[in-house]
């Protein structure tokens, strides 16, 4: 048989045999390469394609090696109003996924800006909750040195001296520091008095009577009350016949810092430590600041 017509016999087989060979080629070639550079998706690309949900897995699969499987890298452009649990959300992660993969700490989530680019993960690989615990500590230091700052500010805001009102000097006396003076009424209360010092910093209804019903008043009231002392909290106890109230401010594992008036006379603010264990406290009352 001449080589021709042996061509026309076998020309299908040939033709299969010849794309087989050039596809196992290929595949060797290319698809068992090692350092195959990654997929790149710009954040302007994902801008333009409305690109929502997880980074997908793009892979190819050889005859020889079996499936090469490489990460879409996908850049966020933080727009304005932009928190990083909205994009966590996006893009059906968590945010310690996101944070991980910037390397950013918790506190840095809380202040991302506008035009910063973040990296998304394909994966979700950290659920935990440790950075929103870490946002609301930092929250509540804040807040705490705050109401600090605001109450120092508070005890100083009506200090007489004699001849007008004006930031107070510390005087120290055996137990006690004098800080300041105040002749308002607040909440009905009588001018000079510890009830009138404590409403002016807490929001109480009017008439909570005297020093030694503040507690009854206050479970009346639906309000919170207890034998264990809290920053900020009202502290009553009986260190006079009509009982007498203050403001813890500081609290330590064995001794508490409160501010008062009366203590010392009428209408004079104090500031004094007591021991948490001292038999004069009666309890204590978790009442909202003004």
């Amino acid at each position: 048989m001449s080589p021709s017509k042996l061509f026309d016999k076998y020309r299908v087989q040939l033709c299969y045999c010849l794309v087989l060979i050039t596809f196992l080629a290929a595949s060797v070639g290319e698809g068992q390469a090692s350092n195959m550079e990654p997929y790149n998706l710009s954040d302007e690309v994902i801008a333009t394609s409305g690109f929502i949900g997880k980074p997908q897995l793009m892979g190819g699969q050889t005859i020889l090696t079996g499936e090469i499987q490489q990460s879409v890298v996908i850049v966020y452009r933080v727009a304005k109003g932009d928190t990083i649990l909205d994009i966590a959300k996006r893009y059906n992660l968590s945010v310690g996924s996101i944070l991980d993969a910037n390397h950013m700490k918790a506190l840095d989530a809380a202040n991302i800006q506008p035009r910063q680019k973040l990296i998304i993960p394909a994966e979700d690989t950290n659920t935990s909750l440790a950075w929103l615990k870490e946002i609301n500590k930092e929250k509540e230091r804040q807040a705490r040195l705050a109401e600090e700052a605001r109450l120092e500010a508070l005890a100083s805001q009506y200090s007489w001296n004699g001849g007008g009102y004006s930031q107070p000097s510390y005087t120290t006396y055996s137990g006690y520091q004098v800080i300041g003076t105040d002749w308002g009424s607040y909440g009905g209360s009588i001018p000079g008095q510890c009830t009138s010092y404590v409403n002016k910093i807490f929001n109480l209804p009017n008439l909570m009577g005297n020093g030694n019903q503040y507690l009854a008043s206050a479970r009346a009231y639906g309000m919170a009350t207890g034998s264990v002392p809290r920053n900020y909290s009202i502290i009553q106890t009986n260190e006079s016949w009509y009982g007498h109230v203050g403001v813890v401010v500081e609290v330590s594992a064995t001794t508490i810092t409160i501010q008062d008036m009366n203590y010392a006379g009428e209408g004079v603010i104090t500031r004094r430590t007591l021991s948490v264990n001292d038999p004069r406290i009666v309890g204590y009352v978790y009442a909202p600041l003004n």
